[in-house]
């Protein structure tokens, strides 16, 4: 049951989670922050809260260690996110690490030690493995398993996408999704404003005319 005011309360909620990671790991805490909706200070009622923990480096146990710190804070059902240790980032695949580095707000530390990874190959990686993946998801989906929560997922793997594409394009991110949606093309606008209806449950929810446009924007990029 999610009982606190969304809009309000998660800078309490992230900082009673640092508390707690500080305490449990000590001074192996490399960085800790939000990414996602509430990151970027979109969140509604049914976000996820996408927590961010970077360790010196990480074992099994310490993730055993981190699953009882989570079970021990309030909206434990609401907590996902990315955790690892600082060794492994440093060798993940670089198109990953620009959508970590550039969506990540952080709350404790910074990313700064694999920004020199991210590179324009990079990005561009990050656009090409999008949209082949959106592609697969888009014809699996309304070819078989016809499920409209799969389907907006995919629209939003293609809100990540189309801000790659305006960063490869201009060298700027832009993180929000209200931001972006004023600056991009028409074909990209029009699955930007498709998305945000999506996401507050007040679009149309017929799958096949979704998975059209979405099928069309993706023959325009592919």
């Amino acid at each position: 049951m999610f009982d606190f005011n969304f809009k309000i309360k998660i800078n309490r909620f992230m900082k009673t989670f640092c508390s707690k990671i500080e305490k449990e790991f000590k001074n192996r805490v490399i960085f800790i922050g939000v990414q996602g909706s509430y990151g970027r200070g979109e969140e509604i009622p049914m976000s996820d809260i996408d927590t961010v923990v970077i360790l010196d480096n990480i074992s099994f146990g310490d993730l055993i260690k981190y699953e009882s710190v989570l079970n021990k804070m309030n909206n434990r059902d609401k907590i996902c996110g990315f955790i690892a240790g600082r060794s492994e980032l440093e060798h993940w695949e670089p198109s990953d690490l620009f959508h970590l580095y550039f969506d990540t707000t952080p709350v404790k530390g910074d990313l700064g030690f694999i920004r020199h990874l991210i590179d324009e190959a990079a990005v561009k990686r990050a656009v090409k493995i999008g949209l082949c993946n959106i592609y697969h998801g888009c014809i699996h989906n309304m070819l078989h398993e016809k499920n409209i929560g799969f389907l907006i997922d995919l629209y939003k793997t293609a809100f990540f996408v189309i801000r790659a594409m305006y960063y490869d394009e201009t060298g700027s991110f832009v993180r929000g999704l209200s931001e972006i949606t004023a600056l991009v093309s028409k074909e990209d606008k029009k699955i930007l404003e498709t998305y945000e209806k999506m996401r507050s449950m007040s679009s149309e929810k017929n799958i096949y005319s979704l998975s059209e446009d979405l099928f069309a924007w993706l023959k325009v990029h592919l």
